[in-house]
């Protein structure tokens, strides 16, 4: 999965508490504002891929997973067609020939006698775009849910 990151160590505010709290609780803090940002950031992927022309409508499904090491969050489309549309590929070979494929119908769509040639496909970038509009409203949701509680 693709990630999106947003990095607060750097921020004074944040210093001071890391230097306040420890142990358990400095983690589940940590925990609760990663959440708190990816939120933000997974609104914003839903909304994009659910308007733009040029993505799969499936890219609006999207997983948040926590990590351990280092402490964070990711957020990004469950469908693996997403490694594919956010670099672009180049012209390559299809299948080995020979082969029928399907509609969910049950007919039939394509033959091919031998390997096909995909002209490939230009990138049509999300996850970067999404970051860029929002790692700023990410980073404040993060530090503000850090702070709850003890400003």
């Amino acid at each position: 999965m693709s990630r999106l990151t947003v990095d607060v160590r750097g921020l004074k505010e944040a210093g001071e508490l890391f230097d306040q709290l420890s142990g358990r609780e400095l983690q589940n803090r940590t925990r609760r504002a990663t959440r708190a940002g990816a939120k933000v950031m997974r609104t914003e992927l839903r909304r994009q891929a659910r308007s733009r022309q040029d993505l799969p409508k499936s890219f609006a499904k999207t997983a948040t997973r926590g990590h351990r090491n280092p402490l964070g969050t990711s957020v990004g489309p469950t469908s693996s067609l997403i490694n594919i549309f956010e670099p672009g590929a180049g012209p390559h070979p299809i299948g080995e020939g020979g082969q029928l494929l399907h509609s969910q119908q049950g007919e039939a769509l394509f033959a091919a006698r031998g390997p096909v040639r995909h002209p490939g496909m230009d990138a049509r970038p999300l996850i970067g775009p999404v970051f860029d509009a929002t790692q700023d409203q990410a980073a404040e949701s993060a530090m503000d849910e850090l702070m709850r509680g003890l400003r």
